[in-house]
């Protein structure tokens, strides 16, 4: 049987992107608004980590036991779900998702600045888009240009600083790489990461151990559904069929 997907974004943005979901298709796919971010940037603040994998676990509850499919930041939150509601879902899928604090690295170094001083690098990104984006890899065109300016127009800088402070607070926590491995013994867990990037992922080998694949999208970076929506989503699917002709 087919089922749905629920993506979990990253620190910045949405994967809310058409390209990628109309590949998905006929299958349902959603890209969900966490705390602080698009619909809900108005409805909280002072979260942590596991506040955010409860307000997946809400939206999961609508859907028929989602495949959850979390990018970066989003993968720490996915996991946490996973492992606090792991009959919720049918599988869960880290795309270079926070496994140890030194894959947040970047929202270390922001999580004691001051607000003000993410503003300003914010404003900096919106100057120049496009720049921005293609620093993490991205080919520059009207497509990705579009995306960058509104992912960085999907959160305030006040969620970024909660954003970042609640997930150091979570992968430095003992007990953390432990609630990755309770999802992973309840269901399937599949790690991808970008071919130019899989090397800086720090997965644990105990981990790698449970894990059904490990793989490598071929000629992409961290932000590989920004460069190839399409070939990302077809990997995806690719891999959750597999998992779904197993146990049909």
């Amino acid at each position: 049987m087919t089922r749905p997907i629920l993506f979990v974004h990253g620190l910045f943005g949405h994967l809310r992107i058409p390209e990628m979901l109309s590949a998905l298709a006929p299958r349902e796919a959603t890209s969900i608004d966490l705390l602080g971010y698009g619909s809900m940037r108005r409805l909280a603040k002072n979260w942590t980590l596991n506040d955010q994998a409860s307000h997946v676990f809400r939206t999961a509850q609508a859907m028929e036991r989602p495949h959850i499919v979390g990018h970066s930041v989003g993968g720490a939150v996915a996991a946490l779900a996973a492992a606090q509601s792991p009959d919720a879902f049918s599988s869960l899928t880290l795309v270079e998702g926070n496994l140890t604090p030194a894959d947040a690295f970047w929202s270390a170094e922001i999580a004691d600045k001051p607000v003000s001083h993410i503003r300003k690098i914010m404003r900096q990104y919106r100057e120049d888009p496009g720049s921005w984006i293609n620093a993490a890899g991205v080919l520059i065109d009207a497509r990705t240009e579009e995306l960058a300016r509104d992912w960085l127009d999907f959160q305030p800088p006040e969620t970024i600083h909660e954003q970042a402070r609640a997930v150091v607070k979570a992968t430095n926590h003992p007990n953390y790489l432990k609630s990755v491995l309770v999802a992973a013994n309840h269901m399937p867990l599949i790690l991808l990461a970008g071919e130019h990037t899989a090397k800086g992922w720090k997965i644990p080998e105990n981990v790698v151990s449970v894990s059904r694949s490990v793989i490598k999208m071929p000629g992409c970076g961290h932000l590989m559904m920004a460069e190839d929506p399409t070939g990302f989503a077809q990997l995806i699917n690719k891999e959750l069929l597999k998992l779904e002709t197993v146990h049909a």
